[in-house]
């Protein structure tokens, strides 16, 4: 940061905020207007009121590192951000192939048993022929308000910013859409990559118990073994009945050439498995390795301990 104007601990002006990875500078901001509650945090509570900037240049992707890989997916913190938003956001053509404008704000309130966030990234008219990248996520989940609300779009073309951040090969697009509360919400998820579907799932939430069903090719996003063994032919069939941070599972994932049957708990706080049975089956060995001969190969398995290493 080159200089503060105003108070560190609630008030300030950053001017010329620079964000590093170990490679170097990748994010460039003249001027960063925030208002935040920094000793929040000693309550585990991120407390930001306001944070926009009218210019910020993402020059690169970033290149993070991984410090903790056991640190939980869903921290116990309590997260509040008022106001984000970035009039202008310059993507350089080492992100994206070509100079890309943006428009990205925002709001977030997370704590225990609540949810709520809206997001938006707009691409801005251009002179480019290329589609522009565009997220639209409307999260509002208060179980004791019995509140359920989730819409979400994104366009991510070839060569644009969402599939360079996600590491991912555009054009995708997803839309997922629902009605209801949280005692009864029913809604479906489309996906498609390069014009072919990848997903039709009907999902449903029922008091915090989560069910996903339909075809989903997930191998086309994964690529690799998983791409040959979870093909066109796959069928999802999952529940997950969510409780503070624990999702109890159950269900099957089926291809022509494979079968998954999990049953158990799945811990996203501490990042730990709880007796997480699984059931596979490998119906077509083959499709695994072309000198692999068999039939019906199956494998019972119990996951419990750490993400990262558990005990099998």
């Amino acid at each position: 940061i080159g200089r503060i104007d105003g108070s560190l601990y609630g008030k300030a002006r950053l001017v010329d905020l620079v964000a590093y990875d170990a490679k170097g500078p990748f994010l460039r901001a003249p001027q960063v207007a925030l208002d935040w509650r920094p000793f929040a945090y000693l309550l585990n509570h991120v407390d930001i009121r306001a944070a926009t900037a009218q210019t910020m240049t993402l020059q690169r992707v970033p290149a993070f590192k991984v410090v903790n890989p056991n640190a939980p997916l869903l921290p116990n913190i309590d997260i509040d951000i008022g106001r984000l938003k970035v009039d202008r956001l310059i993507s350089e053509p080492a992100v994206s192939d070509e100079r890309r404008d943006l428009r990205l704000t925002g709001t977030a309130r997370i704590a225990d048993r609540r949810a709520q966030v809206t997001a938006q990234l707009v691409t801005l008219a251009g002179d480019s022929s290329q589609s522009g990248d565009r997220l639209d996520l409307v999260l509002d989940a208060v179980p004791e308000r019995n509140r359920l609300a989730l819409k979400l779009a994104v366009d991510a073309p070839r060569g644009g910013v969402i599939a360079a951040l996600a590491r991912i090969e555009g054009p995708l697009s997803i839309k997922l859409d629902g009605r209801g509360d949280w005692s009864k919400w029913d809604g479906t998820l489309a996906a498609t990559q390069a014009a072919k579907p990848v997903a039709r799932l009907q999902l449903a939430a029922r008091d915090g118990t989560l069910s996903a069903k339909g075809p989903a090719e997930l191998g086309r996003l994964l690529g690799g073994v998983p791409g040959v063994l979870l093909d066109a032919t796959t069928q999802l069939d999952l529940t997950a009945r969510l409780d503070r941070r624990r999702a109890a599972l159950a269900g099957s994932l089926r291809s022509d050439q494979l079968a998954i049957v999990p049953s158990g708990v799945v811990d996203l706080g501490d990042n730990r498995f709880d007796d997480l049975k699984l059931e596979v089956l490998l119906l077509r060995p083959a499709a695994l390795a072309p000198n692999l001969s068999g039939r019906a190969l199956r494998a019972d398995l119990t996951l419990n301990g750490a993400f990262a290493r558990p005990e099998v």
